[in-house]
């Protein structure tokens, strides 16, 4: 198969010219979509994983010896082996599975693992392994699993966080902080709904990038119009 191969390009030089013009096109238009694209931060505890699951498998026993810090306030997230223990929140794998397929964005997972509990940052890469196959090269969040105590740091400006509490700098993110189980998003269909739905424009109001959101949406309108 190869001699024939090099024969023709032998005999045919502008089919290897072509080749090489598609296949750097084809480079350029990626690496475009990847710059362009908006980055998804979503966060583990009681957003992608229900705490409340794992809590619930813990003996009372067990439970009894993390109820008090110290302080007065119960620490269960030091429970040796919860985290292991809990089940994705209701919707979750299926809407990270669809805002993963749509290519405005880049999702990667910032989340903060208890400082007590060392076994807890090998149980949440577990859980991320296990729920999203990212064993895989391929998978959701292979190599995209960020724990930290300073959520902030990644602050872009191209950067979105779904959170449930305005703590460990997630409050830093303002405008781009999706913040998951209020009102205006009590769960997982709603935040499909705002991210693939082309963010509403009340939050494009608010937000200090409106004129490049803007922009960028219809660009990506008339590309979606130019490729059909």
């Amino acid at each position: 198969m190869r001699p024939f191969r090099d024969e023709l390009l032998c005999c045919f030089p502008e089919i290897e010219r072509f080749v090489v013009v598609c296949w750097t096109l084809k480079i350029m238009q990626i690496e475009r979509d990847n710059r362009f694209k908006h980055i998804i931060y979503i966060d583990m505890d009681n957003v992608l994983v229900d705490f409340q699951s794992g809590l619930d498998k813990v003996p009372q026993e067990i439970k009894a010896q993390y109820e008090d810090d110290g302080t007065g306030k119960q620490h269960y997230d030091d429970i040796p082996g919860i985290f292991s223990l809990m089940e994705p929140m209701p919707g979750a794998v299926e809407a990270v599975k669809a805002l993963a397929a749509h290519r405005r964005y880049n999702l990667y997972i910032l989340s903060t693992a208890p400082w007590g509990n060392p076994g807890a940052w090998a149980d949440k890469l577990e859980w991320v392994k296990k729920y999203f196959d990212s064993d895989n090269n391929d998978g959701i969040f292979y190599k995209k699993l960020i724990l930290t105590h300073h959520k902030n740091l990644c602050i872009q400006r191209r950067a979105w966080l779904i959170d449930d509490r305005k703590a460990n700098g997630s409050q830093h993110f303002e405008h781009h902080l999706v913040q998951f189980g209020t009102e205006e998003f009590p769960d997982w269909d709603s935040v499909v709904d705002f991210f693939i739905g082309g963010l509403p424009s009340s939050v494009e109001r608010t937000t200090r990038n409106q004129a490049w959101a803007t922009h960028f949406l219809e660009s990506l309108d008339d590309d979606s119009e130019k490729s059909e």
